[in-house]
């Protein structure tokens, strides 16, 4: 690879390489001499001097440098001045990040869209999804000059996520369903889209396992999904269900099924989720 194109390998955590694994290490390192190659470790001097090993040296090709301990102080200034760098992210998004709701939405009819400006929501900027304070009781939604937007699961109602391209809407979704599935809910996932390698149904690949169904794509798999839903909440409204567990629809690329031969049996069962799910713990986003 290194005479095709500049490469970088990066090793984490090398104190607790093997010996051969080290020598493998150093025999690509002589092998890789003049060409574009950059072997980037990180290790514990400490547990590495331990066991023996002599640090990397300039004299052998490397270049060491070590990273101090950060103090209590450095955290707070660093955390301090991410979230400045999320608000002012944000803040120059084209649209704001907007929650609605429109179970009746008709792509021929621009009424239907109301067109209010959302002064109060959250405009979410992309943060790493490490920084989410993940907590099983509450859905952190974004981020203010106040400070982040955390509310309890039981205050996240049916929603709409609306946007310009590129404000943020497949992130918000991310962000919404990994909480979820953290949370331990249930999770059904549809996404005429799944194919591409910037939807949704891409991003959370890493936990297709964790979904209550596989990936709905095509119009009869995103009916079975819906009619599932259905079927949760009619079964929990009428006693015949034990299992409590929160019920999350997700519906990606809302419009283009709204376009499409199930826009009356999605906009249906949305209904009935809008109308009843707040009590029966299903929800649609």
């Amino acid at each position: 690879l290194g005479d095709l194109a500049p490469v970088v390998l990066f090793i984490d955590d090398l104190q607790w390489a093997d010996e051969s694994t080290v020598a493998a290490l150093a025999y690509l390192r002589r092998r890789c001499a003049g060409r574009p190659v950059l072997l980037l470790a990180a290790l514990s001097a400490w547990l590495w001097s331990r066991r023996g090993l002599i640090m990397p040296r300039k004299t052998d090709g490397a270049l060491p440098f070590q990273l101090r301990t950060m103090s209590a102080d450095d955290s707070r200034i660093a955390l301090a001045q991410r979230q400045a760098a999320d608000v002012a992210l944000a803040s120059q998004q084209p649209v704001p990040q907007s929650l609605t709701w429109s179970p009746r939405y008709d792509y021929r009819n621009q009424q239907d869209i109301q067109t209010a400006q959302p002064a109060e929501l959250p405009s979410v900027a992309p943060l790493a999804f490490r920084d989410l304070q993940l907590d099983p009781l509450s859905v952190y939604l974004g981020a203010t000059e106040q400070g982040p937007v955390i509310r309890p699961w039981d205050q996240l109602l049916t929603l709409a996520i609306s946007g310009q391209t590129g404000s943020g809407k497949t992130f918000t979704a991310t962000s919404i369903v990994l909480q979820s599935l953290f949370a331990g809910h249930q999770v059904i996932l549809c996404d005429p889209h799944a194919h591409n390698d910037e939807s949704l149904a891409a991003r959370l690949r890493p936990v297709h396992g964790l979904l209550s169904r596989p990936t709905a794509v095509t119009d009869r798999e995103v009916a079975a999904s819906v009619e599932a839903v259905e079927r949760v909440l009619r079964d929990r409204a009428e006693g015949r269900s034990d299992d409590l567990r929160p019920v999350t629809l997700v519906l990606d690329e809302f419009s283009k099924v709204m376009r499409g031969s199930l826009a009356e049996t999605v906009a249906r069962i949305l209904e009935g989720v809008a109308a009843e799910g707040r009590k029966l713990g299903v929800r649609a986003i």
